[in-house]
């Protein structure tokens, strides 16, 4: 039994990881167009304005999930160790190479928030923090419920397996125990597995 369900754990977690994996490529991929299209759209719309207008709009166009705000300056350190690269890749296209982009911050599995800084003409930064929801990256319940249904099943059939195979050996093991003390017991019936009923018989 234990062997049994160790072998279905082992190949449903090599399974699951598998499966993870290739859900980040999908869902990161999109999630992180997405979020490129958002920023560089944002981006258009402010450097279109000028002075307090572009305030104003940043603070109209700000979200739970997207805050934008004007800097004067932006921090020297850069996070370039994102697992979404996607994001910098598809900005980078969609302003253009004459736009300086800062990353602060980018964001990881399981952690999917982002700090960047854009240049504005003519010397300003676009702060655009946000994020996503957790759940997009967060392990799959469904997993969790099949792998558990998956090893109860198995555990039941293979313990009923086991015990259909071990009490005929049970049996033949006391059986020779108790011939040895009385030569004139009874036949052994002979059943369970082939190689068991040869032995018994």
């Amino acid at each position: 039994v234990l062997v049994m369900t160790a072998g279905l754990l082992i190949a449903q977690l090599l399974g699951a990881v598998l499966h993870l994996s290739e859900l980040r490529r999908t869902v990161g991929r999109t999630v992180s167009n997405e979020v490129a299209q958002r920023v560089a759209a944002v981006y258009r719309a402010i450097d279109s304005q000028t002075g307090a207008e572009r305030e104003r709009l940043a603070n109209l166009l700000s979200s739970p999930r997207q805050q934008l705000t004007l800097e004067a300056i932006a921090p020297s350190d850069r996070d370039d160790a994102s697992m979404f690269p996607e994001i910098l890749d598809s900005l980078a296209i969609l302003l253009g190479p004459g736009v300086e982009i800062r990353p602060v911050r980018m964001p990881r599995i399981g952690d999917f928030v982002f700090d960047l800084y854009i240049r504005l003409p003519p010397g300003d930064w676009l702060r655009i923090q946000g994020n996503a929801p957790t759940e997009i990256f967060a392990w799959p319940g469904h997993l969790l419920v099949n792998l558990g249904v998956m090893l109860g099943a198995v555990i039941v059939v293979v313990w009923f397996a086991a015990r259909t195979t071990v009490k005929p050996l049970t049996d033949l093991a006391r059986a020779a125990r108790d011939l040895g003390e009385d030569l004139r017991r009874a036949p052994l019936p002979e059943d369970g597995p082939s190689e068991v009923r040869q032995a018994a018989h």
